[in-house]
């Protein structure tokens, strides 16, 4: 009996050992590194071995890329401390999916979409360490938590106004009243009197007040000195939901209505139908122009994104389609300052075949572009570390153009 029950005893002793080794050999392989990719051997000179880090389920996860601008030539995950059998799986096939497609747009191992999540952060976060720019390999310039609607147009549906939807969502409704407390301004020509000259003749060197909150959009545009008997409803652009319902039923010849015969008509500032359509709680796009100018790239941006995006663009009046707000791009890629500066000096994009320029400074003969407002696409991924830019905005100057040529390529003045 007692030599049974001492067997018994080394039988359990010995599963318990092994179960153990099994335990042990198990966290040791789950944080064993993963690696895809290319022998060092091949690596190209020009390659850049990068980190990057990202929280994942249980702690952060931590990758090793090695890079060029066109294409991804290895990865590891160098750490993680994820779940085995779950996030450990995505820590094995994730980089291996990644760079055989040489796409971040890959999917999510099932049953571990935190950890997926954090490997593909984590090589954006060890690309942009190198310059190297993560859209280049399809992914978002931020994570994309929803995707937002595209209004539709030519509904013949009346536009809803907030006043509309006080009693369904009061308390939005009132933080959206709450604006009208931000009833101070600065005038940045008092602030910055360099402003006259930089922008003479033109609106902005006889009229630059600060932005005035949502609520009062309708009312400065109204009052501003900046509109004369030529300015035509493109001024409304962002002004008043009213003109974007119109421009949305009646197309782009809304854009050619003098700006003084429709003044009086309207009455409703910035509010819901700009960034929700008829449709509050959900983000709906309604100025088409900037679904044109993301073009295919509308879903890897994020709805919230977007929304502030459909007035905190760099745009300007196409006067081939009606005067009609356009944006200089088409895509993420084109969003780029050298782009948006190239499309400018390009004068097959106009219909009188010259380089756009909003004016001609009198003082310098110099044709500039005044930047419209500080571009949304640069401040997501540096936000963080640069911060809002400044109020007082850079412009893009066009050198003179000589009688017998056309006019040369515009560069860029820094902000002061």
């Amino acid at each position: 009996m007692e030599k049974r029950q001492k067997r018994h005893d080394i039988i359990g002793i010995g599963c318990g050992i092994l179960v153990l080794l099994v335990l042990v050999a198990g966290t040791i392989v789950n944080n064993l590194p993963a690696k895809a990719g290319v022998d060092d051997s091949q690596l190209p000179p020009e390659a850049l071995t990068l980190n990057g880090t990202a929280p994942g389920r249980n702690g952060d996860v931590s990758v090793k890329v090695v890079a060029t601008e066109d294409r991804l030539w290895q990865i590891e995950v160098t750490e993680h401390a994820e779940t085995d059998g779950y996030g450990s799986i995505a820590v094995r096939d994730l980089p291996v999916s990644i760079f055989e497609s040489q796409s971040l747009a890959v999917d999510a191992v099932s049953g571990a979409t935190i950890t997926s999540d954090a490997i593909v952060d984590a090589i954006i976060d060890a690309l942009n360490e190198g310059g190297i720019e993560p859209a280049a390999f399809g992914a978002a310039r931020v994570k994309v938590e929803t995707v937002a609607n595209k209004v539709e147009t030519a509904t013949g549906v009346a536009m809803m106004y907030s006043a509309n939807w006080a009693e369904k969502y009061p308390e939005i409704h009132a933080s959206w009243e709450q604006n009208r407390e931000n009833s101070e301004t600065t005038d940045y020509l008092v602030d910055y009197p360099m402003l006259k000259t930089l922008y003479e003749p033109f609106g902005f060197s006889k009229d630059y007040m600060s932005a005035h909150g949502h609520v009062y959009t309708l009312h400065d545009i109204g009052e501003t000195k900046r509109v004369g008997e030529k300015t035509m409803a493109s001024c409304f652009t962002c002004k008043t939901p009213e003109f974007t319902h119109m421009v949305n039923e009646e197309g782009v010849g809304a854009y050619a209505i003098p700006f003084a015969e429709l003044k009086d008509q309207l009455s409703e500032p910035i509010s819901c139908y700009n960034c929700h359509a008829n449709n509050p709680g959900a983000v709906t796009i309604t100025h088409t122009y900037l679904t044109d100018g993301v073009g295919e790239d509308f879903d890897k941006i994020d709805a919230n994104n977007l929304a502030c995006g459909q007035c905190h663009v760099e745009y300007y009046f196409d006067a081939g389609n009606s005067g009609a707000t356009a944006l200089p791009h088409n895509d993420l890629a084109s969003m780029e300052p050298d782009a948006i500066l190239a499309f400018f000096n390009d004068g097959a994009n106009f219909p009188n075949g010259e380089p756009f320029a909003d004016f001609t400074n009198p003082r310098t003969g110099v044709r500039q572009i005044k930047c419209s407002t500080p571009s949304w696409k640069p401040i997501w991924p540096r936000a963080a570390s640069t911060g809002i830019p400044t109020p007082v905005p850079t412009a893009i100057w066009v050198r003179p153009r000589p009688k017998t040529a056309r006019p040369s390529p515009a560069t860029i003045s820094p902000a002061r």
